[in-house]
C-alpha cells in the first residue's frame, strides 16, 4: 500500500464506479474484513479511479540553448492492468500487519478521501507545465489526505511483493 496510498495520483468521485463494483456508493469499508477482502477493495476503488481519471503528467525535454518545452498528458489506464499491479502490494501489506480497528479506519479513510477528489483536468495539467517551463515549482493538484500519512509508520518493514 505504500505506492498506492502515498502515490501523487489524486483524483476522481468513487460514487457510480463503486456501485459497479457491488459497494453501493457507500466507500470503502474494509473493518472486519480479511486480508484479500480488503485487498480486493482498495484496489477496486482505487483501479476505478484510476481507469476513470487517468495516469497525469507532465514531461519535459530541454534544448541546447537552454529552453524548456514540457507537455501535459493524461495517459488512459485500464483497470485490469491498474488491478494486475495494485492488487498483489495491498495484499501483501495487509497480510504482513494485522490491523486493528483504527488503522483499519485509516485505510478508509485514505482510500475514500483519494478517489473523493475530483479528476485532474486537461487544463491543470497544461497549467503545471506552463510552471515547470518557466522555471516553477508547480503545486500538487490533488492533497494527500492526512490519513495516508498516518499509515506511512504502520507498513513500514513489510516486504514488497
Amino acid at each position: 500500500m505504500r505506492n498506492v496510498l502515498l502515490a501523487s495520483m489524486l483524483a476522481a468521485a468513487l460514487g457510480g464506479c463503486a456501485e459497479e463494483h457491488g459497494r453501493g456508493g457507500g466507500g470503502v469499508d474494509i473493518r472486519g474484513d480479511s486480508p484479500e477482502e480488503a485487498a480486493d477493495e482498495v484496489a477496486e476503488a482505487v483501479c476505478d479511479w484510476t481507469a476513470r481519471c487517468g495516469e497525469p503528467s507532465v514531461e519535459c525535454d530541454g534544448s541546447s540553448s537552454g529552453d524548456l518545452t514540457c507537455t501535459g498528458t493524461i495517459e488512459e489506464v485500464s483497470f485490469a492492468e491498474c488491478y494486475g499491479d495494485i492488487h498483489p502490494e495491498v495484499l501483501a501489506d495487509l497480510r504482513c500487519r494485522e490491523l486493528t480497528s483504527e488503522q483499519a479506519r485509516l485505510v478508509n479513510d485514505c482510500i475514500n478521501g483519494m478517489v473523493s477528489q475530483d479528476c485532474v483536468t486537461m487544463a491543470e495539467i497544461e497549467e503545471q507545465a506552463s510552471i515547470i517551463e518557466a522555471g516553477g515549482e508547480p503545486p500538487d493538484l490533488r492533497e494527500i489526505p492526512p490519513e495516508c500519512e498516518l499509515l506511512e509508520d504502520v507498513f513500514t518493514g513489510c516486504p514488497d511483493p
